[in-house]
């Protein structure tokens, strides 16, 4: 397997890994996220296979006394919550698709019924029939555009957090000191 080149953010300081340092160009600090969102946003763009090893790397321009392993527990706990908001968020959203799915087909249904009985409507002029008969069905299907976007669309956000947050904590980190 041809090893992949590493993913590296280089942060002033450690605490910048979890809360944004104060944007500042006039003292050379341009950046407006924090270490985890450059990370995120690199293991982003990159083509990965679940299960497939990451290499991270952390460089840090400022000393500090926090041990590499207190780091990669921060890292990984980090991940881990998110993972477990993510797959909240999942769930809700999965509820709310049902739900909704369940509104959608009543409605179809409902149209459908209505849709029968102006068909059979022999005292409307023809017009009016098929006005009334294709049109219900349309709007019957057209009701169940949100629960088919919820349950096929509105999933995959999470899911692709889940996976990198994943792919992250699975991965080996490196915490090198420029310092």
């Amino acid at each position: 397997m041809v090893e992949r080149q590493p993913v590296i953010v280089v942060l002033d300081q450690v605490e910048d890994l979890f809360a944004a340092a104060s944007f500042a160009p006039l003292q050379g600090r341009f950046e407006t996220r924090t270490g985890m969102q450059q990370l995120l946003d690199q293991v982003a763009v990159r083509r990965f296979r679940p299960g497939e090893a990451l290499h991270l790397r952390l460089a840090l321009r400022q000393s500090t006394e926090v041990g590499d392993d207190a780091i990669r527990a921060a890292i990984r706990g980090y991940c881990a919550a998110v993972i477990d908001d993510r797959q909240l968020d999942l769930k809700r959203i999965r509820r709310a698709g049902r739900n909704a799915l369940l509104l959608g087909l009543g409605f179809l249904a409902a149209c459908m019924a209505l849709s029968t009985a102006a068909n059979a409507a022999t005292f409307l002029p023809e017009f009016v029939r098929r006005l009334f008969g294709e049109g219900l069905v349309i709007a019957g299907w057209v009701g169940l555009w949100r629960p088919i976007e919820v349950m096929l669309f509105d999933t995959r956000p999470p899911q692709h957090d889940i996976r990198l947050h994943r792919a992250i904590a699975a991965a080996e980190i490196d915490v090198l000191r420029t310092a």
